[in-house]
């Protein structure tokens, strides 16, 4: 005879081992929907916003824009009215602004296009300079901005117009490429 005292402990794993089973199964994520089509954006985002600190947790860069949006397995933001500032040492190092633009997330390249501006605030007693064209990339990672296509540089009332011009933010020198006309007023 068999006492129910006895069976109450065999009964109770059993019914836990069921349990764990069955929790198991419910909770494994299954994706069954659709795929998402590939010419729609997965998400839209307004007023986006995003910032990178360096070592001491100070801003280095901050990429702000009226809208974002990326579409799937894409490592593209496109953004609206983009703006990225660049920060060396708590001060701003330049300003690159664009009615359009694309960040690879991958290898923080942006490209700005559409009335692009790139702005470096003097230092020292120097002038601010102003860059305009119709593109502008930006190597966030190496700090190098550049366009290959023709721009406008306004340096105080001086201008300069060339086709394309690179500035690396480690020596602080903006270099024109090729074509350049300048007017000089000190």
């Amino acid at each position: 005879m068999i006492r129910a005292h006895r069976l109450f402990p065999v009964a109770l794993v059993g019914l836990m081992a069921l349990l764990a089973f069955w929790l198991d199964h419910v909770s494994r994520w299954n994706p069954t929907g659709k795929a998402l089509d590939p010419n729609r954006p997965e998400y839209v985002v307004d007023g986006f916003s995003a910032s990178r600190f360096d070592a001491e947790g100070r801003l280095q860069e901050r990429l702000t824009a009226r809208q974002g949006w990326q579409f799937p397995k894409q490592p593209d933001l496109h953004l609206r009215d983009a703006r990225l500032d660049s920060y060396q040492g708590g001060a701003l190092a330049y300003r690159a602004t664009a009615g359009e633009a694309r960040y690879n997330r991958r290898d923080g390249i942006a490209l700005l296009e559409k009335q692009a501006h790139f702005f470096k605030p003097g230092a020292a007693g120097q002038q601010d300079t102003h860059v305009y064209g119709s593109q502008i990339t930006v190597d966030t990672r190496a700090r190098i901005a550049r366009a290959k296509t023709p721009v406008q540089i306004r340096y105080g009332d001086s201008i300069a117009n060339a086709v394309g011009f690179e500035y690396q933010q480690g020596n602080g020198v903006l270099k024109l490429l090729s074509q350049v006309r300048a007017k000089y007023v000190q």
